[in-house]
């Protein structure tokens, strides 16, 4: 069996180029040579400033990954990792404080995930929730 494909997704205003540093940096070789990892870059030119744009071992160029977004749509979603997982500790801020942005949930009576689709509406200002009879999928609509 081959090395597992990883597809490795920046975090926000960097880039691949400086995520695969950070793994080179933090990761042992023995643990990098088992992987067959592919890095890409965001589509956008970053919009602001870049968390690491002070330290001269990460130059730009930066990017990220939504620009202008005026709404997110959420299919059968729950907070990161939530009771069934845990939240990483990484994660624990990420629902420090309201997200502003407009948001539609569907959320299925029949979701396996459906109390912790629940859970993530209080992360949200004003969520708008569409209710469905069907499982964790996009649901089908008339």
């Amino acid at each position: 069996m081959g090395k597992p494909k990883i597809l490795c997704i920046h975090a926000f205003r960097i880039s691949s180029k400086i995520f695969l540093q950070m793994l080179t940096t933090y990761w042992s070789p023995e643990i990098l040579d088992r992987l067959d990892l592919h890095f890409v870059d965001a589509p956008y030119p970053a919009q602001g400033p870049s968390a690491v744009k002070n330290l001269p071992q990460f130059p730009p160029p930066y990017y990220e990954w939504f620009q202008s977004t005026e709404f997110v749509m959420l299919i059968g979603a729950s907070k990161f990792g939530y009771k069934t997982f845990g939240t990483p500790k990484l994660a624990v801020n990420a629902y420090s404080t309201p997200i502003k942005l407009p948001s539609l949930h569907f959320i299925g009576d029949k979701d396996f995930l459906r109390e912790e689709n629940l859970a993530l509406l209080d992360a949200y200002v004003n969520p708008v929730v569409i209710r469905h009879n069907q499982d964790h999928r996009v649901p089908r609509l008339g």
